[in-house]
């Protein structure tokens, strides 16, 4: 019992100062700007400058890389020793044991060293080529401009001078999330699954990446959720087999203790700031440490506060984004680059309108990925005088923004409709992920005449173009008993000079079909628009082909008005197209 009807209005959206720049050609014009004077400064310095603002340039290309690889070679595990610095989840060094196998420990000619960097290379291309794709899709812009998007990332500070520095699998999570979070609302159900196996192998790397599961909650996706949450224990767990079993874990778990415990006196991550800041106004380290990790918490706190009180948008994926960064106990420049996560949906986001605000933040986006240090001072102290004071900058910038600003669509009361069993509240951008998962299934697309998927940035544009301007009066469908949204429904075409709309809905659980809420829905719908609304005319058009529904229209009080023969060609074959209304009499 779904909908016969849901265009997205994108193609039709009249862009206004289309010959303004947009914060996401800010962005670009700084980020750009940047590489120039990096290249100027190279040239006039014949390549030293490099030495200047390259992360670590004491240790060698792919440290981090060619270290963990030779920790796990010829079957070594890397637990035993309790080496501080094997303090990665079981699954990366299973990973990495599986290329200790084919890269080769000694060739004629060759050092090892020069087969990690081969190998490291290719895996840089791999993500590369993946953060292309998946930034394309997220930020709803075209190849080329996505391509645009990926070679500016490529060229910055936290890929080009730290990311292929370390050879971190940083990159391999950024990658995995990125591919997660285009497959996450995929109207394909093993697209979904993948999104969550690839959240879970991202966590199975580094642990923080877990944070991401949380969309899921938010979402009210909780099967989904508890999927991930098994996922993500297998990936945890069952690596330790290959690595000593439980005494594996429990060094592991040692390790990750000392880790936390470790005061450590740089100042990229909140404990770091507490500790430089404490210690240069006298009151000692460890006084510092500790309000260091009371603010880690605090700001842990109101960051996931905030992420479920919030209307989910670039500036809550940017909160998440950051506690990978700033929020670990150890955080290095590679890090930075997780915030191209909330970056490609700010680009698209803003595509569809922006405020002057949203030019500061392109700039801090800009500052955060391409500031270099131009004075001779030692690393840790470079990243935070340039790159990470950008993140603390926008970090309060994005909470003051989220805490005081309203929420466009909240709901207020009497703005929800009742019926015995459902509850309809006006549908927000928060929802467009589960709006999507619903719309571009295969069961409520077969039952549309339209029947493309619809893509993320042609979901926000009907509700710009449409439900915010008042063409569309839109409700997302919630069941009381478990207080789950399971579908949508909505009246478009108002025409409130003839004083009539267009009705379609759509059931898109399917736990939550079979139970008539199809029926009980246009039921309270026709009263809500008829005589709450006062509206005279509520329409709609069904293929003849679907018997359920129709029978569901005529208990709610449609009528049929009349029939196409052949209006439409669907799936190879043309189907006939039932027209059915219901009138107010009393109002003609």
């Amino acid at each position: 019992m779904d909908t016969d009807l849901y265009v997205c209005g994108g193609a039709m959206r009249n862009k206004k100062d289309g010959n303004r720049l947009k914060p996401a050609d800010v962005y670009l014009l700084f980020s750009i700007t940047g590489i120039v004077i990096l290249i100027i400064m190279l040239c006039v310095s014949k390549g030293q400058f490099l030495s200047e603002v390259i992360w670590d340039a004491r240790n060698p290309l792919f440290v981090d890389f060619s270290s963990h690889v030779e920790r796990v070679r010829n079957g070594r595990n890397p637990y035993i020793a309790s080496d501080w610095d094997a303090r990665f989840p079981p699954l990366a060094y299973l990973f990495y044991g599986f290329l200790s196998c084919i890269i080769p420990k000694t060739i004629p000619n060759s050092s090892v060293s020069d087969w990690h960097n081969m190998y490291m290379v290719i895996l840089l291309c791999i993500c590369v080529a993946c953060i292309t794709v998946s930034a394309g899709k997220l930020a709803g812009r075209t190849w080329s401009y996505a391509l645009l998007i990926s070679l500016v990332f490529v060229l910055s500070h936290a890929f080009a001078l730290a990311e292929v520095k370390a050879g971190n699998s940083a990159v391999y999570v950024l990658a995995l999330i990125m591919l997660a979070l285009c497959l996450k609302d995929s109207g394909n159900p093993v697209k979904r699954e993948l999104a969550l196996i690839l959240i879970a192998i991202a966590a199975g790397f580094k642990m923080s990446p877990a944070i991401f599961g949380l969309l899921y909650v938010k979402e009210g996706r909780y099967k989904e959720a508890v999927r991930l949450v098994i996922y993500g224990i297998i990936a945890f767990f069952v690596p330790f087999a290959a690595f000593g079993g439980l005494e594996g874990l429990k060094i592991f778990l040692n390790i990750s203790g000392q880790v936390s415990s470790a005061a450590i006196p740089r100042p990229e991550t909140i404990i770091g700031v507490a500790v430089e800041v404490f210690s240069v106004l006298g009151l000692g380290e460890q006084t510092g440490l500790i309000c260091g990790r009371i603010l880690s918490f605090v700001y842990l706190a109101v960051c996931l506060i905030l992420f479920f009180r919030r209307k989910y948008t670039w500036k809550l994926l940017w909160l998440i984004s950051s506690l990978m960064v700033i929020f670990v106990n150890l955080s290095y420049p590679y890090t930075l680059q997780y915030f191209l996560i909330p970056l490609v949906m700010f680009i698209h986001e803003t595509d569809e309108g922006y405020s002057r605000t949203d030019y500061i933040y392109a700039l801090l986006f800009a500052l955060i990925f391409f500031t270099y240090a131009f004075i001779k001072i030692d690393w840790p102290t470079a990243t935070f005088i340039t790159n990470y004071f950008w993140v603390y900058v926008m970090a309060a910038m994005v909470l003051t923004d989220v805490l005081i600003t309203k929420d466009r669509n909240m709901v207020k009361p009497g703005e929800t409709v009742e019926s015995d069993n459902l509850i309809f509240r006006p549908i927000s951008r928060e929802d467009t992920g589960m709006v999507l998962r619903w719309r571009n299934s295969d069961y409520v697309k077969n039952n549309f005449l339209y029947r493309n998927d619809i893509t993320r940035k042609e979901h926000l544009n009907w509700l710009s173009d449409y439900v915010d301007t008042g063409r569309v009066i839109q409700f997302v469908i919630i069941e009381k008993i478990t207080d789950k949204p399971i579908g949508s429904v909505y009246f478009r075409d108002i025409d409130r000079t003839a004083m009539k709309g267009e009705y379609g809905i759509f059931i898109g659980e399917e736990s939550a079909r079979g139970k008539g809420y199809g029926t009980e829905t246009a039921i309270r719908m026709v009263r809500y628009f008829l005589d709450e609304l006062h509206f005279r005319k509520l329409s709609l058009r069904v293929l003849e082909k679907n018997e359920i529904a129709i029978k569901s229209y005529e208990k709610a009080g449609f009528k049929v008005e009349g029939r196409m023969e052949d209006e439409m060609f669907l799936d190879g074959k043309y189907e006939n197209l039932i027209f059915m209304a219901v009138v107010k009499k009393d109002e003609m």
